[in-house]
């Protein structure tokens, strides 16, 4: 099939290659610049190589095509699948390569699109290739297409990619992660305190599990700006966000940066009494905006300006934490419309402005139910809205305004803002089930995070669930034992780990417990010492159950256990290590414990017959 293709005023035809192509090919490849050549790497770039191509096709286990130039026939781009040297026919390798002077003009796009759909016709099961690491618009690109990076080639230095044709046909469009850095100052467990590298490493997982979008909320109280120099200690986050955005758009995420309507830095708040909102939500972070907009706005304008640049787009959060309640304010809609209309000014066209409209229930019950049909009128176009679970009428009436609902669910990770109940390990297999089997008319699907470090298999569930609906959990659990071991049997006892530690979650049953923590005690530690978070919050469950059951029957004995398990886990540092004065650090631990057996009474109460 031929079929006509214009460039720059320029018409190109894409055709299968032909046997008579070889001094074609050769000279196509000859043309290319040694950069180029560096990185297109299937070929030796002799006579030879090229009339092996071009009689390859012939004998089936091939599927080459080349785009040429009309009037000369000239070769200026290359694109195959084969058979040839892989282990399993049905992910046949690709090729491609494009001629410098039509390098960024889409052609590359072209050419793997029109590869997909050939294999398709053809049954294949997907494609695989290799990328040079330093190749990032290409792995860009291929991440866009749907590859995802299984593992390495070339001693490190390429990145395998695999396409699976299966996983394709998601549940939602969207599928991400709201990587929330909550306030916390838990060094290496919450996000307020990780490096570049803490951030790119879980971008990582979150890219190969399937995600294609990142959302990061800026907390006021991580607000920098020059002129207030209270604020000067968090300017190296702007830094480690914009190094993470990069890296995260290099990957095929696309990026979003949340940021409240009236935040302001805590110091600030507590010099200007007179200006602080009546909050409805969080105490200490927000500004009334009717008398404070002119205060407010330079935060959020800095912070546009220092990562606009690496962001899709911004976020807006026009309730929750950031609603005053003061009589000016009544009129919330104008608020609404106000903050839209001069945060979209400040963009200046950069990206887009989209909303967080989560809260909107919440304000509806607050207000009235005009409020929604208001706020809505004054909605920014764009890609999507945030919404909560559930809102089916919100959900339509962006369709209507030609905008995605994308839910976002922060329910997939217990509230811990009192007592930390986010730190114990819960997989909520079923809850993932419910929300991707209610959501299915969504947009996309959008989970809260907070602790990374110990809730990873509910990511990971999650995002492949969106992927392929059909998948059954045990599969993804022993898919991602795979990609934590290299050996069958450690992968097949993480995923009963995880699997008896869900279970318990839903029963009760001790039994249960104890089959998590042995089987993820068995295991060798894993490259990315992933594991070892999941196994000390398993610990620390296991303890407090049996206090719970009466096998230990001080509370102060369970104190001291739990204090010394933190003390000995590297992800529980911030706990232990970070607070020096060890006397402080055990009462503190001991608050948290109360707070821990509270909750798992609870459940119990729930679970029980």
């Amino acid at each position: 099939m031929i079929r006509s293709v214009t460039r720059d005023g320029q018409e190109l035809f894409l055709r299968p290659m032909r046997t008579t192509d070889t001094d074609r090919l050769l000279s196509f490849m000859a043309g290319l610049s040694p950069q180029s050549r560096r990185l297109f790497r299937p070929h030796e770039f002799t006579r030879e190589d090229a009339r092996r191509a071009t009689y390859d096709t012939q004998g089936g286990r091939s599927t080459r095509r080349v785009l040429v130039e009309a009037d000369s026939d000239e070769i200026v781009a290359y694109a195959y699948f084969s058979e040839a040297g892989v282990t399993d026919p049905r992910y046949p390798l690709v090729g491609i390569a494009v001629a410098d002077r039509y390098q960024n003009q889409g052609l590359g796009r072209l050419l793997m699109e029109t590869l997909i759909e050939e294999a398709r016709g053809q049954g294949k099961s997907g494609l695989q290739l290799t990328v040079y690491k330093v190749n990032t618009r290409a792995i860009h690109l291929y991440a866009k297409l749907g590859f995802r990076i299984v593992g390495d080639a070339d001693g490190g230095k390429q990145h395998a990619m695999r396409l699976e044709f299966a996983a394709t046909t998601t549940a939602v469009d969207r599928r991400g992660v709201c990587l929330n850095p909550v306030p916390r100052g838990l060094s290496r467990l919450t996000l307020d305190t990780w490096t570049a590298d803490e951030w790119m490493a879980y971008i990582d997982f979150l890219h190969d599990a399937g995600a294609n979008l990142l959302y990061v909320p800026v907390w006021p109280a991580h607000y920098y700006h020059p002129t207030e120099p209270t604020t000067v200690p968090h300017g190296w986050r702007y830094g480690v966000l914009r190094q993470a955005f990069e890296h995260a758009r290099e990957k095929g995420l696309k990026v979003y940066l949340g940021f409240p309507l009236n935040g302001v830095p805590p110091a600030m708040w507590h010099r200007h009494p007179e200006l602080q909102a009546v909050e409805v939500g969080s105490h200490g972070q927000a500004f009334c905006w009717s008398r404070a907009r002119t205060v407010v706005k330079p935060f959020a304008a800095f912070l546009m300006d220092a990562l606009a640049d690496g962001a899709d787009g911004f976020v807006l959060g026009i309730a929750g934490p950031a609603f005053c309640a003061c009589a000016r304010c009544r009129d919330y809609a104008r608020v609404a419309q106000e903050a839209i209309s001069d945060y979209q000014e400040l963009l200046a066209g950069r990206c887009p402005l989209l909303l967080d409209l989560s809260a909107v229930p919440e304000l509806e019950r607050r207000i009235g139910p005009e409020l929604p049909e208001a706020i809505l009128a004054a909605v920014p176009d764009g890609e999507f809205a945030l919404v909560a679970p559930g809102s089916s009428e919100l959900h339509a009436r962006l369709r209507a305004k030609g905008l995605a609902a994308v839910v976002y669910e922060p329910h997939l990770e217990a509230d811990g803002a009192v007592c930390g109940q986010a730190l114990l390990p819960r997989p909520r297999l079923r809850q993932i089930d419910r929300l991707v089997a209610h959501s299915l008319s969504a947009g996309g699907i959008l989970a809260q995070r907070t602790l990374p470090a110990i809730q990873f298999t509910t990511d990971f569930v999650l995002l492949q669930k969106l992927l392929s609906p059909a998948r059954a959990n045990h599969e993804i659990l022993r898919d991602l034992g795979g990609r934590l071991y290299s050996r069958t049997a450690d992968a097949f006892e993480f995923a009963r780990a995880v699997w008896a530690l869900d279970a318990w979650w839903e029963t009760g049953h001790t039994g249960d417990l104890a089959d998590a923590r042995e089987g993820l005690e068995a295991l060798p530690a894993d490259p990315g010492d992933r594991v070892r978070p999941l196994l000390d919050g398993v610990r620390i469950l296991f303890l407090l159950a049996r206090y719970l059951d009466g096998r230990e029957r001080h509370f102060d004995a369970l104190v001291t256990r739990v204090h010394t398990l933190m003390a000995q886990s590297p992800a529980f540092q911030g706990f232990t290590i970070d607070r020096v004065w060890q006397t402080w650090a055990r009462g503190a631990i001991a608050e948290q414990v109360r707070g821990w057996l509270d909750v798992l009474r609870e459940q119990r109460a729930q679970t029980a017959p």
